[in-house]
């Protein structure tokens, strides 16, 4: 034992910090190929895993790159460490982990290829041959010692380190076999570009990480293992392409992001270099990737800014036409009802027999003229194209042109209406128009939606709270949970709008939000669930 410690003192190898960071390096450019590697694939893992960790795909990519990570740990470790004892657990866990990078990597391409997962059979076939690295890999089968004849804390590895790289190299002709008989299928024909780029950024990814760990076991050059990571940023390349050309894993927008964090990650591993002579060996490849990412950054930005460009065109011409279909769709309600209004004003101007249908009519037309003012506004609400004019308001007054009207209509409807108000004038600024559309709206559709009971309308100022607050309680339909989550967006309707309310738009409570937010208010919406009601409390700050 006193000679051991003997043969370690001579080697005089430094103390490491969190394992990783050490003077024992044996390259100055190991800390630089392996940030290089790492970082840029982590991150587009991640990023893809976190955009849905329920999809099969994500997860086992997340897999693969867990363990793509303790091995770049444990090896790294390796060989900063001055413990003996260090670098015989970390060896034994790289070679365990190494395996199960390539079985990873091959379950994932099968789920990419195929859109399907392994049978349990096949599960268990496939993993099997893992069984033999797990259960060995830690016994002197994995690892026979260690070697202290010289300096380089270097273990001496057994049979079942060298049965993982044949397990390696099956997995990856596995991950072509599967390739080609996915492009030979018929029914994938459409992706064969898609599958044959995912295959050649893997299979560069696997291949150079294996041979290059083969080739240093096998030659006991440590310094080739270092090269062999630089398949990884191939493979994070390749897989931002897919996701940007293809909406691989269904993620709209990653590839700018991964390639400016690789340039930032790529740029601070230079700080890992230290010996001013080889920092031209860095800088060239930094030089060389960064004006590809540059390039590929400018392209991505001018094709964004065409697409906008475009997107903007279309939009106006969209804007156009609704304003103009709008516009003469209202035009010829206007006129409609307008004649049937005369004719309805004068008694002797038509038989009694035709009222009914031209008061029908009339009505007819009213909601037809809302709906269209309604895709106006909310048209013009989209484009900021809305002009708000303020004047003293009394909202007593307001309401109570609502209400003369809207009573009259719930109770024809057999609807009992209440309005509790304590008399008092109240007094607000802002746009009276707007504002008594967007209450209108509300106290309208809690007659729509209300088959039978009451509404009831409660007007008071809260000196306590500073708030003007109109609360608007029914007994109809009520709301979902998921009504609620789509209530006041632009077209938003409850799942049974149509059923009560032919003529719902979805555009009304979207534009009486957009108005009384517009207002320093809010709207809040509340129902216990279906068929319990719904209350829609206004709240507007007392000015």
């Amino acid at each position: 034992m006193e000679n051991i410690n003997q043969i370690i003192e001579s080697c005089e190898w430094f103390p490491s910090s969190f394992l990783v960071i050490s003077e024992n390096v044996f390259s100055p450019l190991l800390y630089y190929s392996y940030f290089f590697a790492f970082v840029p694939t982590i991150l587009i893992g991640l990023i893809i895993f976190f955009n849905n960790t329920k999809r099969l795909e994500n997860k086992v990519l997340f897999l693969m790159l867990v363990s793509f990570s303790v091995w770049v740990f444990g090896n790294l470790t390796i060989w900063a460490t001055e413990f003996p004892k260090y670098t015989m657990f970390f060896w034994t866990m790289i070679n365990t982990v190494e395996p199960f990078v390539y079985f990873f990597a091959f379950y994932l391409a099968y789920v990419f290829f195929f859109k399907k997962d392994f049978s349990i059979k096949q599960k268990i076939f496939y993993f099997s041959p893992l069984l033999i690295t797990l259960i060995f890999a830690p016994t002197s089968l994995g690892l026979l010692g260690y070697n202290l004849s010289d300096c380089d804390r270097n273990a001496i590895e057994g049979i079942v380190a060298k049965y993982g790289y044949i397990i390696e190299i099956i997995y990856i002709i596995l991950i072509i076999h599967f390739a080609f008989k996915a492009c030979a299928n018929k029914q994938l024909k459409s992706r064969k570009k898609e599958i044959a780029i995912f295959t050649i950024g893997i299979s560069l990814f696997l291949f150079s990480f294996s041979l290059s760990n083969m080739a240093e076991v096998f030659s006991e050059n440590w310094y080739i293992g270092q090269y062999g990571l630089f398949g990884a940023p191939i493979f994070a390349g390749l897989l931002a392409y897919l996701i940007v050309k293809f909406k691989t894993f269904n993620i709209k927008l990653i590839a700018p992001q991964v390639l400016v964090f690789s340039l930032i990650f790529l740029n601070v591993s230079m700080l890992f270099v230290r010996s001013i002579e080889n920092i031209r060996y860095v800088l060239i490849p930094t030089i060389i990737i960064s004006s590809i990412v540059g390039s590929i950054l400018i392209r991505s930005v001018k094709k964004l800014d065409h697409q906008k460009e475009l997107l903007d065109i279309a939009n106006k011409e969209q804007e156009n036409l609704i304003h103009f279909i709008s516009h003469q769709v209202k035009g010829f309600f206007t006129k409609s009802r307008n004649i049937f209004d005369t004719l309805n004003s004068e008694p002797d101007a038509v038989h009694e027999s035709l009222k009914p249908l031209i008061i029908e009519g009339l009505r007819s037309d009213n909601e037809g003229i809302t709906v269209v003012t309604n895709i106006l506004n909310a048209a013009n609400l989209k484009t900021g194209k809305v002009n708000y004019v303020s004047n003293k308001v009394y909202i007593n007054t307001l309401l109570d042109k609502i209400i003369e009207k809207e009573k009259v209509v719930a109770e024809n409807k057999g609807l009992k209406f209440e309005y509790q108000t304590d008399g008092k004038m109240i007094e607000f600024s802002g746009d009276e128009m707007r504002l008594q559309d967007s209450i209108l709206n509300i106290i309208q559709n809690a007659i729509n939606y209300t088959q039978s009971g009451s509404i009831s309308v409660k007007l008071e100022k809260d000196e306590l709270s500073k708030k003007i607050k109109i609360k608007i309680s029914d007994t109809g339909i009520g709301l979902t949970e998921q009504d609620k989550q789509k209530l006041f967006k632009s077209g938003g309707r409850g799942s049974d709008s149509l059923r009560y309310n032919v003529n719902s738009t979805g555009y009304g409570l979207y534009i009486a939000k957009q108005v009384i937010e517009r207002h320093d208010g809010k709207i809040i919406a509340e129902s216990a669930g279906r068929n319990m009601g719904s209350t829609f409390t206004i709240e507007l700050p007392i000015k």
